[in-house]
């Protein structure tokens, strides 16, 4: 319990603040959900290529479980890059909203 009232402080309006005084607020919400989403599906995404190479080593010149395995490969290198690609076009389209509008002087 210690633990958590270190990592989330009540101020006297009973705000839940960060200890490094950011509020809480939808952005860093979104910005952490965003960082945690990515990084999980990453991993999984990883753990899949290693499955996909295990496949293809041990088909031992069963021609079924190589194209099976191969496949995993393609497969899991594919999702990588969408994960990647999606992350970036994210965090391009969350900064261009968080940019504030020029005023005319």
């Amino acid at each position: 319990m210690n633990i958590i009232k270190h990592i989330l402080a009540v101020d006297e309006k009973l705000q839940l603040k960060v200890v490094d005084d950011k509020p809480l607020t939808v952005d860093t919400i979104r910005d952490n959900a965003l960082t945690w989403v990515s990084g999980l599906a990453g991993i999984i995404a990883f753990i899949y290529l290693i499955y996909g190479g295990f496949q293809y080593l041990t088909a031992a010149g069963n021609s079924e479980q190589s194209k099976k395995g191969g496949q995993t490969l393609v497969n899991a290198i594919l999702g990588l890059m969408i994960i990647a690609l999606a992350y970036g076009i994210t965090t391009y389209v969350i900064g261009l909203l968080n940019t504030p509008v020029p005023t005319k002087p």
